[in-house]
């Protein structure tokens, strides 16, 4: 067997020697350089492979600073870039607004509306309703010209006069007597503070409410007075 080897070896020389030399060894030398290039494309076979286009739009890039060419993308505060223009600078302040203060109260009303609050009347115990009146404050009387009837659990108002839109929001507070100043309701009636409103007939008419909160009916009679006053709002 290592006889034969020598001869072996030595044919196979020979046979590159002769093909190498002629245009069918050229052809085959060829072959073999040419084939793996083709052979390498096959690897695509192995995974997905992304176009080149498919990364644009109409060729065009997106990009978060673009430029000529290019698709602007909104940032972290989803606005686009300034630069591109779609993006003003901050316009000149507007002129100042009208402050409404006719609903607003003077340091001075402010301070005799707490002096009426934490004033010695109010330490003393004399603090009453007509320290919390007003320009509306004055002492009114009105006489019941016919009889009230009330049945029980009953309630009816004696209207005033029409004091008109300045009165409205004051509240109605007041007694009921006789002409001579005399005690007229039992104990179970009372006169009902009430607050003026603006009516639909026009203008505010102040009521002085009597109410019958016991079992039985009621009836005041004519010729009685309420006496009565009027709190600022």
């Amino acid at each position: 067997m290592k006889q034969h080897l020598p001869l072996v070896l030595s044919s196979a020389a020979l046979v590159v020697a002769v093909f190498g030399a002629t245009p069918l060894g050229h052809a085959a030398g060829q072959l073999v350089q040419t084939v793996p290039p083709f052979a390498k494309k096959a690897g695509y076979a192995a995974k997905a492979g992304v176009a080149k286009n498919a990364l644009a739009l109409n060729r065009h890039k997106a990009s978060t600073t673009p430029g000529p060419g290019t698709i602007p993308v909104l940032d972290t505060q989803g606005k686009l870039p300034a630069s591109i223009g779609a993006v003003g600078p901050q316009g000149p302040p507007g002129p100042p607004g009208s402050l409404d203060t006719s609903q607003y109260y003077t340091k001075s009303q402010v301070d005799a509306k707490l002096t009426s609050l934490t004033g010695s009347s109010v330490v003393d115990g004399s603090l009453t309703l007509k320290d919390l009146g007003g320009t509306d404050a004055n002492n009114q009387t009105t006489t019941v010209s016919s009889a009230i009837a009330l049945a029980s659990g009953q309630c009816k108002a004696e209207l005033t006069a029409n004091y008109g839109d300045g009165v409205v929001g004051d509240m109605v507070v007041g007694t009921l007597t006789d002409a001579n100043g005399n005690a007229v309701l039992p104990n179970t009636a009372a006169v009902m503070p009430s607050i003026v409103i603006k009516t639909s007939q026009g203008g505010a008419v102040p009521n002085l409410i009597v109410c019958n909160t016991g079992a039985s009916s009621l009836t005041i009679p004519a010729g009685s007075v309420f006496r009565w006053r009027l709190i600022d709002a």
